[in-house]
């Protein structure tokens, strides 16, 4: 083989190498460009959920009502229901007393506090609301409304989407079931403590109900039953 064709050769393959050492820097260039921006990204593209508990236990239960406040932001909060005292929304009072109500908040961040009696106070913001099937909004677009209410005698709650419970410890009565099935337990006045619980909620027919993920789960009554992931 001739010099100059070695020459070439040699040359043309030190420019292939060059290139490609070339396209790796640009490709981990771009990546770290991308992720300083967009953090949540990983490198298959998929977006990591920093709230849901790093959990494979699967929950629904339907238990007795409890005393909690729930914080946070939700895609809905739907109620119905009358309260002696007004909804306000931006100030301005929308009587409740005189017959069965129903309320949606969407986009709703603010408190829902409640025990089985009553939702003694709503209090926080949402994008749109709704009283008795009529729509309000906010006059500029992108801002929110301003809404409270205290004191409403509620017969069904659902919060959705999603729910965020750092604990819940009451004795109470109802069913568990885990993991699709896998486990159920039927509670009777019994001991529980669910640890970061993540779902939605639900009180309809006098029940509470938690549909989700959770990190625990202990029972103490007849037989004590620990599950955790």
């Amino acid at each position: 083989m001739s010099e100059p064709f070695m020459y070439m050769r040699k040359k043309k393959n030190k420019y292939y190498t060059a290139l490609a050492i070339f396209l790796v820097f640009v490709s981990i260039l771009g990546y770290m460009l991308l992720t300083s921006f967009y953090p949540k990204l990983s490198l298959t593209g998929k977006i990591i959920d920093e709230v849901r508990p790093n959990s494979t236990i699967t929950i629904s239960a339907e238990l007795g009502i409890p005393e909690l406040k729930v914080s946070g932001d939700f895609k809905s909060v739907k109620l119905s229901g009358n309260s002696e005292s007004p909804l306000y929304i931006e100030g301005s009072k929308f009587p409740l007393a005189s017959k069965n109500n129903f309320l949606v908040f969407e986009n709703f961040t603010g408190d829902v506090n409640f025990d089985q009696n009553e939702i003694s106070k709503i209090s926080g913001k949402a994008l749109r609301v709704s009283v008795n099937g009529v729509p309000m909004e906010p006059r500029i677009k992108g801002t929110t409304l301003k809404i409270s209410v205290d004191n409403f005698n509620y017969n069904d709650l659902g919060i959705e989407d999603e729910v965020v419970i750092k604990e819940i410890s009451y004795s109470t009565s109802g069913s568990i079931n885990i993991n699709n099935g896998k486990n159920i337990f039927s509670l009777d006045g019994e001991q529980i403590i669910v640890e970061d619980f993540v779902g939605d909620l639900k009180i309809l027919g006098g029940k509470f109900k938690l549909d989700g993920f959770v990190k625990k789960l202990d029972i103490n009554g007849k037989s004590a039953i620990t599950i955790s992931s």
